[in-house]
């Protein structure tokens, strides 16, 4: 429920209403990223539960802003917040099931999560970097080259065989 609330808000509502205004690609990937991540500093900060040590703010910070990032990037170029829900979901069920969160040990029994933890670690702060600057480079490669409709390339499509063109000559339309 949570991915499609955080979603349906950052890359969908807010996204959406950011562009209405006029505000660049770049500028709305920005805004909805840091939003995403101020919107996780009251859990990580006022919440027990949370179970994070002071030390992993930060880097849990940071990742939620690449995360963020990630997800707006899959947005931008899909156009579709279906896609960037769905990241964030298997996101979610794989990182807490392998994982867990904080210092608590995940199915995969690592103890030493300020280190590798896919939200609050170091190798999770690199991995997360590298994914966004892949995904921004990708982006960037795709706004370089030129937009081409198939149909309009390929030209009219010829009339079929047994059926005559239903406009033989252009010069009797009015």
């Amino acid at each position: 429920m949570v991915v499609i609330t955080e979603e349906g808000f950052f890359r969908g509502w807010l996204w959406a209403s950011l562009e209405k205004t006029g505000c660049g690609d770049a500028r709305t990937l920005a805004f909805t990223s840091l939003a995403f991540m101020l919107w996780h500093v009251s859990w990580v900060t006022l919440d027990a539960d949370a179970g994070l040590p002071g030390s992993q703010v930060p880097i849990y910070l940071l990742n939620a802003t690449l995360l963020g990032l990630n997800w707006g990037m899959l947005r931008l170029a899909s156009g579709s917040v279906i896609v960037a829900s769905v990241s964030h979901g298997v996101w979610n069920g794989l990182t807490y099931a392998l994982f867990a969160f904080g210092t608590k040990a995940g199915a995969l029994g690592i103890t030493e999560t300020w280190i590798y933890g896919p939200e609050v670690g170091l190798v999770g702060l690199a991995l997360n970097t590298a994914h966004a600057a892949w995904l921004w480079r990708r982006l960037q490669g795709r706004r370089a080259e030129p937009r081409r409709d198939a149909r309009a390339a390929a030209g009219p499509l010829p009339p079929r065989a047994n059926q005559a063109d239903p406009l033989p000559d252009r010069a009797d339309r009015p």
